[in-house]
């Protein structure tokens, strides 16, 4: 936000939110969300209260620099809003010269779930 890094108060959140971001604005229900971010894990009431106490950590997040409307929340259902973010992956999507450019294998390596779209991004910009 206005070029600083959010600090988030969870590992969890900020991956929940990088998940977002790779949904492109699709939305994810919270099983889904869930199962994502807990591969190895089924689902539980423990998980579901786990899974509730990381997303309402990276509302607050957002909330404290008056960026909440970021996200769109309704019930059991979690995604971004695209148009608000300022997002080096949306404007290599768009075409953007510079963004593509300065793509150079890596998208969030830290996430399994990203590996797909890596691939994808490696083969866009003729990398693979």
């Amino acid at each position: 936000m206005d070029n600083a890094p959010l600090r988030f108060g969870r590992a969890k959140a900020k991956e929940l939110f990088a998940y977002l971001v790779d949904r492109k604005g699709s939305g994810s229900t919270t099983a889904e969300l869930i199962s994502v971010l807990w591969e190895d894990r089924d689902l539980s009431h423990s998980l579901q209260s786990q899974f509730q106490t990381v997303a309402a950590d990276m509302i607050k997040t957002f909330k404290a620099v008056n960026a909440g409307d970021i996200l769109i929340k309704k019930r059991n259902y979690l995604s971004v809003d695209t148009e608000k973010l300022d997002c080096d992956y949306y404007n290599f999507l768009k075409g953007d010269i510079r963004a593509i450019n300065s793509y150079a294998g890596e998208y969030m390596r830290n996430y399994s779930w990203a590996e797909f779209t890596t691939g994808f991004l490696s083969q866009k910009a003729g990398i693979l």
